[in-house]
């Protein structure tokens, strides 16, 4: 006897019956209008692709580009105060600059510059620039949309 057949003989190279060893799908599905669960292979629709051609032309309209200026604004931020976790604020920042306007968060980005280089140039450099970038969008956060009593 060779030892595949020994290993088939003592149960270790056994499988269970009816079960197909196969990757987990990596891929979202789709349901499609028959109600059949097709995978998506992360093509967007026609409907999707219209949409974002549609926010393409708005965004070169308003600010002269296809650009965000919510994420651009928010990585010059993440760029000069985050050093210890700039995943973490990037993903905190863009909620706050969706929240109170990305002119709102770029005025309060440069004044925070402008105080963290007085601060440097005194000699008493701020040791968290990204805590008090933050502590003051905390403060210019809209009050008035938690639930209550009136």
């Amino acid at each position: 006897m060779d030892t595949k057949t020994i290993r088939e003989c003592n149960g270790q190279d056994a499988r269970p019956g009816g079960v197909i060893n196969r990757p987990a799908a990596s891929r979202a599905r789709v349901v499609c209008h028959t109600g059949v669960n097709l995978p998506s292979l992360g093509i967007p629709s026609a409907g999707a692709r219209a949409r974002e051609a549609a926010l393409a032309a708005w965004r070169v309209r308003q600010f002269g580009g296809d650009f965000d200026p919510v994420r651009a604004v928010v990585e010059d931020a993440v760029a000069a105060f985050s050093r210890r976790q700039p995943d973490a604020d990037r993903a905190l920042w863009l909620k706050a600059a969706n929240v109170i306007g990305w002119e709102a968060f770029r005025e309060l980005y440069h004044e925070q510059l402008s105080v963290m280089r007085d601060c440097a140039r005194r000699g008493h450099p701020l040791r968290n620039p990204a805590a008090a970038f933050h502590k003051k969008l905390k403060a210019l956060k809209p009050t008035g949309t938690e639930g209550g009593a009136a």
